[in-house]
């Protein structure tokens, strides 16, 4: 072999290194979801970001999974996840944003459009926008975060009727989980009353990857739903709260 095809074959296999080396970093930062993370930039919000929302006639506090392409696309709701199959299979509200000074307007996919001030926090990434706090979610970077107790609800009440659901689950380090849920309904008219309620307990096998948590039961039924930490303070190392499809539980 002739020096000067040793020396393309050494700058061929360095290439090759090289490109290799940037698409290893560039796929370990997307499957640990550190890219996906809420954060401000010129053209307004990127990533996920957990919103929050109170309402005062139901009162409630509305909380959503808000996503945010850097193309200016935007997910209201996300269910199961930030891969390109969940955005594709998402059936809940999504359209485009645009950031015009410190206006921020979304058009949404059956033509309605919102448009209210851009407020960024002062101490951080975060938002506020149409009466909602947005605040970057993190994601799942190891599985011990996600091991331990959490319980968490929800309420809706509205002239004289009400649904509430409470639901607690156990995270063990083995990979098995335990879940416990109750649901409770009540409507009342005129001329009558309407009460009922139930509840059960199922186990299985748990996995935690980046922005998603799949839950096996013992029948075989598989549930996966968006999932990500929210820390209640800095000085904490583990999550007090954790996101799980909808739901907001309370680390116990």
């Amino acid at each position: 072999m002739t020096p000067r095809s040793v020396f393309s074959r050494r700058l061929v296999l360095g290439c090759c290194a090289a490109l290799g080396f940037i698409i290893f970093s560039a796929c370990s930062q997307h499957s640990d979801g550190t890219s996906d993370k809420g954060r401000l930039t010129s053209s307004g919000p990127v990533g996920l970001f957990f919103m929050t929302r109170y309402w005062s006639y139901t009162h409630t506090l509305e909380k959503a999974a808000w996503y945010f392409t850097a193309d200016g696309h935007v997910y209201q709701n996300l269910e199961s996840g930030l891969t390109n199959a969940d955005l594709a299979a998402h059936k809940g509200p999504k359209g485009t944003f645009k950031l015009s000074g410190n206006q921020l307007e979304v058009t949404w996919s059956d033509g309605k459009t919102a448009k209210s001030q851009f407020e960024p926090d002062k101490t951080g990434p975060g938002f506020a926008w149409d009466m909602g706090l947005f605040s970057p979610a993190p994601p799942i970077s190891d599985p011990k975060l996600v091991v331990g107790k959490f319980e968490g609800g929800e309420s809706l009440s509205h002239g004289g009727n009400a649904v509430s659901t409470s639901n607690s689950f156990e995270f063990h380090a083995d990979g098995t989980y335990t879940r416990f849920g109750i649901a409770s309904v009540k409507g009342t008219t005129s001329q009558s009353l309407l009460e009922g309620g139930s509840q059960g307990t199922t186990t299985g096998t748990w996995k935690a990857e980046s922005y998603s948590l799949t839950l096996t039961g013992s029948d075989g039924t598989v549930t996966r739903r968006i999932a990500f930490p929210y820390y209640d303070d800095d000085k904490s190392p583990l999550p007090g709260r954790l996101y799980f499809g909808g739901l907001l539980l309370k680390r116990q």
